[in-house]
């Protein structure tokens, strides 16, 4: 058990060093890690959805499903989704997180707090970690911008570019 410990440790030291300037691609959107407490027991990451994608996504679904796209439920300017992982489901709940979208200039665009939610879990290796997300509609604003995950119950903040496609 001690080893298994000690691995782990190690491996998320690794990780946490190397995971600052990464660039990360969700359909075809580029996403940079800026800023990263080094929070071995938590992980925080963005998912960028530009509405042009969306739009593609949602005409490719309602073609699979026979059906036609419903393409006004689809926010105006797209969308973020903050996901976190944590150790313990108290500190996966939403109600202890906040996504604060920043544009170049440093000027907060928009502030969502999460609400109380329970969380999801995955084990590997008998190792169980705490999941959770958050989707932030976004207003008009282009890449690149910053957005920020926050956690209220660690005063730990995960940050990271939106560098679009």
């Amino acid at each position: 058990m001690n080893k298994v410990v000690i691995g782990l440790l190690v491996s998320l030291i690794l990780v946490g060093c190397s995971n600052l300037g990464t660039i990360r691609a969700v359909n075809g959107n580029k996403v940079q890690n800026i800023e990263d407490p080094n929070d071995y027991g938590s992980i925080a990451y963005v998912d960028y959805f530009d509405v042009e994608t969306l739009k593609k996504n949602e005409i490719k679904r309602a073609d699979l499903a026979f059906e036609k796209a419903n393409i006004s439920d689809i926010p105006k300017y797209g969308y973020v989704i903050a996901h976190v992982k944590t150790p313990t489901i108290e500190s996966a709940d939403t109600k202890w997180w906040k996504v604060v979208i920043v544009d170049e200039a440093g000027k907060v665009i928009i502030s969502k707090k999460g609400q109380g939610d329970i969380a999801n879990y995955e084990t590997s290796n008998g190792v169980t970690v705490w999941k959770n997300s958050i989707l932030v509609e976004l207003p008009k604003i282009s890449p690149p911008f910053n957005v920020y995950i926050v956690s209220e119950l660690q005063n730990k903040r995960w940050g990271y570019k939106v560098l679009g496609q």
